[in-house]
């Protein structure tokens, strides 16, 4: 299986993480915007976690299918999955999650911490304060669990598995949307933050968003001409969904069509939309002509990489942490100005990207190289039919 990366969806990762620290780093520095031009700020950004899941589900979902499609179907290869999978993920999680329960720089540690270790602590139910970010690993998770499962219990019968699979995709995303509906009804969420506890940040409302990604792995292994030929119209449907949305989100924000539509539409209409964007991003080649064409590549590449890191680390331990600790008057309080506020906003990116690097250096890259042998040794024997390097 080839490891050569997909620069489009480098450059897909490195927005979506760019997008998470810039909403984190709003704190930082909103008591020196002007309530009136707060929606300035939030302009450039769409959900960067929501892009994410979309990632995750187009880059599984094609390892999951291509391996069902070649009768790659057995208990091993299921636990191979995990292992991959987990190897990559959970280490790194793990050893934050630790370090925030030992130092606990947000003072408020929930009485069930245990749940966190298990991916339990939102599964039905509202995300607690300490480590925020913790509610989408969740998500993640559970769809790493959930959706081999099915997977492989469908290619397994041998009957009919493509539409099974594709009606498995379409009910899911589906029955989401309802569940969600009829939380909004019966918990009768009526304003943003409500709808951000209950709705935005739960496992089994969230799914879907994952889903989607799924659904384009599952239209590029099967309709991949298709796929190639409306990348253009695609990207464009996509743009102009993802700018819907935003002109609907600030001109209904706030009220209770605002959050009917957030309940109803957003979390549905944004994942479809990024999930358009994949057919161009997967063929976006760089050929960097300068200096600061190569330097832009690379940057984004880089990005990419520690994105990961980047995640676990930027609000929790860094903003909340250490730069909490060490600057509490900016998040409170107009005390320090607006040019030593925005010194701290740089420095808040700075410290989470070299924080985050060490993570991704220390941890991250070795564990890659060790999986890296373990994949090699599963597919020693096998003819390499695995996931294609581009799209």
């Amino acid at each position: 299986m080839s490891e050569r990366r997909i620069f489009g969806l480098d450059a897909l990762r490195a927005y979506a993480i760019i997008a998470v620290v810039y909403g984190h780093a709003f704190e930082l520095i909103k008591a020196h915007i002007p309530k009136e031009f707060i929606f300035i700020y939030w302009w450039p950004v769409w959900d960067g976690v929501t892009l994410f899941f979309v990632l995750s589900g187009f880059l599984i979902g094609r390892i999951i299918i291509t391996t069902c499609e070649n009768n790659q179907t057995t208990f091993r290869e299921l636990m191979n999955f995990w292992i991959l999978r987990w190897s990559r993920t959970l280490p790194p999680y793990f050893i934050i999650l630790t370090a925030l329960l030992l130092i606990d720089p947000s003072k408020n540690t929930p009485s069930d911490w245990y749940k966190y270790y298990l991916f339990l602590q939102n599964f039905n139910w509202p995300h607690p304060d300490f480590f925020g970010e913790g509610w989408s690993l969740a998500v993640e998770e559970w769809f790493y669990i959930i959706t081999p499962i099915v997977f492989w219990t469908i290619y397994r019968s041998h009957k009919q598995a493509r539409i099974k699979a594709l009606a498995y995709i379409l009910l899911s995303i589906f029955i989401i949307e309802l569940y969600r509906l009829f939380l909004y009804q019966n918990l009768q969420i009526n304003n943003f933050e409500q709808w951000g506890t209950h709705l935005r940040t739960v496992v089994l409302t969230r799914l879907d968003s994952i889903m989607f990604g799924v659904l384009a792995a599952y239209i590029y292994h099967r309709h991949h001409g298709f796929w190639k030929k409306y990348k253009y119209p695609s990207l464009i449907t996509g743009i102009i969904a993802l700018f819907a949305d935003k002109i609907i989100f600030f001109g209904t924000f706030g009220s209770p069509i605002g959050t009917l539509y957030l309940s109803a539409i957003n979390l549905i209409l944004t994942p479809f939309a990024f999930a358009l964007l994949l057919p161009y991003f997967c063929s976006l080649t760089p050929s960097p002509k300068n200096m600061w064409a190569r330097l832009t590549v690379k940057s984004i590449e880089f990005t990419s990489k520690i994105s990961y890191s980047l995640y676990l680390v930027n609000h929790a331990l860094v903003r909340d942490g250490i730069f909490n600790e060490l600057f509490p008057s900016t998040q409170q309080s107009k005390q320090s100005d607006l040019h030593g506020a925005s010194l701290i906003y740089l420095c808040y990116f700075f410290a989470s990207f070299l924080i985050a690097y060490l993570l991704w250096a220390i941890v991250e890259r070795p564990i890659m190289k060790e999986r890296q042998k373990f994949k090699a040794r599963i597919h020693s024997k096998q003819v390499n039919h695995g996931e294609p390097s581009s799209c």
